[in-house]
C-alpha cells in the first residue's frame, strides 16, 4: 500500500508526524520533502508519486489551497477517479479552511482538534485496502458464470418489466455474485456473497443496473433536496452515481464506524439537512441492521429520512422486515433486485471476512 501525499510546504511538521505514524503501520508514503533531490524534476518525480499511488491524502489547510502544486494534485486524483470509477482521494481537514466544492461530497478524516482517533481510523481503511488488494482482489471466491445458477439465485418479482434471463445475463457478466465460503458482517455465513462493485467496473451492467433502479426511485415522483451515504464502500459509489442520474446536487456521505453503530457528520452538515427530503442510499441489505442504525442516528441528530433504496436484497424475508420498521417510521424502502441466499452453519472452511472486501 503507498499513498501519496498532498500537502503545502508550510504545514511539513503535521506531514511528517503523519508519514512516520503511516509508515510504522507497514504503509508507504510518498511524500515531497522526503522523494524529491536537489535537481530533480519536481513534474517528472511528481507524475512517478502519483502514478505509483493507491491513494491520495490531500491534506487541506488554509496554506495548501492556496497552494497550486496542491491543487493540480487534488484536480488529478479527480480526474482519476471519475476515469477509473473508484476511490482514488482521500481529504485530511488540518484546520477550519473553506473546503472546495467538489470536495464537500466526499468523506474526509479532521485532525482539527484530535490527532490518533482519526489515525486510527485512516491506518483502518488503508490496510483493509491493502488486504482485499492483497488477497481478494481477483480470488473474492468464484465468480458464478453458469445462467441457471444465477437464475436459482435472483427472483425478478419485484419487476415484471426487465425480463429474467436479461437479469441473469447482467449478474453473470458483471461478476457480481460471487460463490465461496463468506462470514457477512451480520455474523451470519453463506456461500455466496454480492459484490456490487464489479457492476460498477463493468459499462454495460453498471447502466443497466443504476438505470433501472433510477427509474423505481423517480416512479415514487418524489423530488430530493439530498442523498446520503455510507462513505467510502460500495454504497458510497451508488450514491454518487444515483446522485447523477437523480439530479440531486447535495450530497453528504457519512462516516460510519467499525461497529456499525456510530456516524460522524460535522455540524454544517447536520444543520443544512434538517427540514430536508432526503434519500439514504446503500447496496445490498444483508440483515438490514446497518441501515436501521444509520436511519436511527440520523433521527437523533434531527435529519429525517423519507426513503431508502438499495441496488440489491440478499434475501426477501429480510427486506419484509425492514420495509415494515421503517414502514412505522414512516419511511419507504425501495430494492429493485431481489436474491434468495440461504445462509448455512459455519464449517472449518477458511471464510472470507465481508468487512475486509468492503
Amino acid at each position: 500500500m503507498r499513498v501519496f501525499i498532498s500537502h503545502s510546504s508550510i504545514d511539513i511538521d503535521f506531514v511528517l508526524k503523519l508519514v512516520s505514524d503511516l509508515r510504522k503501520s507497514g504503509i508507504d508514503c510518498w511524500c515531497s520533502e522526503k522523494e524529491i533531490s536537489v535537481a530533480d524534476s519536481i513534474i517528472a518525480r511528481m507524475n512517478e508519486g502519483l502514478g505509483s499511488a493507491d491513494f491520495v491524502l490531500a491534506v487541506l489547510s488554509e496554506n495548501s489551497l492556496i497552494s497550486p502544486w496542491v491543487s493540480a494534485e487534488i484536480n488529478l486524483a479527480l480526474y482519476e477517479e471519475i476515469a477509473n470509477g473508484r476511490t482514488f482521494l482521500i481529504p485530511i481537514i488540518l484546520d477550519s479552511c473553506r473546503i472546495p466544492p467538489l470536495l464537500k461530497v466526499k468523506k474526509y478524516l479532521s485532525f482539527q482538534t484530535e490527532y490518533n482517533r482519526p489515525l486510527e481510523e485512516l491506518i483502518f481503511f488503508l490496510q483493509s485496502q491493502e488486504a482485499y488488494k492483497v488477497k481478494y482482489e481477483n480470488v473474492i471466491g468464484i465468480p458464478v458464470t453458469s445462467i441457471t445458477e444465477a437464475d436459482s439465485i435472483f427472483n425478478n418479482q419485484y419487476n415484471k418489466s426487465v425480463p429474467q434471463n436479461l437479469l441473469n445475463s447482467m449478474i453473470v457478466e458483471s461478476q457480481c455474485l460471487r460463490k465461496g465460503d463468506f462470514q457477512l458482517t451480520s455474523g451470519g455465513y453463506s456461500n455466496y456473497y454480492i459484490m456490487p462493485r464489479k457492476v460498477f467496473y463493468n459499462k454495460e451492467a453498471k447502466d443497466f443496473f443504476i438505470n433501472l433502479l433510477t427509474k423505481t426511485i423517480r416512479n415514487e415522483n418524489m423530488d430530493f433536496d439530498a442523498i446520503i451515504f455510507p462513505a467510502l464502500t460500495d454504497g458510497g459509489l451508488l450514491g454518487n452515481l444515483l446522485a447523477d442520474n437523480l439530479d440531486i446536487k447535495k450530497r453528504v456521505p457519512i462516516n460510519i464506524g467499525h461497529d456499525k453503530r456510530n456516524i460522524d457528520l460535522n455540524d454544517l452538515d447536520i444543520a443544512s439537512l434538517k427540514n430536508q427530503k432526503c434519500l439514504y442510499v446503500d447496496d445490498v441489505i444483508t440483515s438490514g441492521h446497518s441501515i436501521k442504525l444509520a436511519v436511527n442516528n440520523l433521527y437523533k441528530l434531527g435529519i429525517c429520512i423519507s426513503y431508502v433504496a438499495t441496488l440489491f436484497c440478499r434475501n426477501t424475508s429480510n427486506f419484509n422486515l425492514l420495509a415494515n420498521e421503517l414502514k412505522n417510521a414512516n419511511i419507504k424502502l425501495i430494492t429493485p433486485f431481489f436474491a434468495e441466499i440461504p445462509m448455512y452453519v459455519r464449517s472449518n472452511t477458511t471464510n472470507i471476512k465481508v468487512e475486509i472486501i468492503n
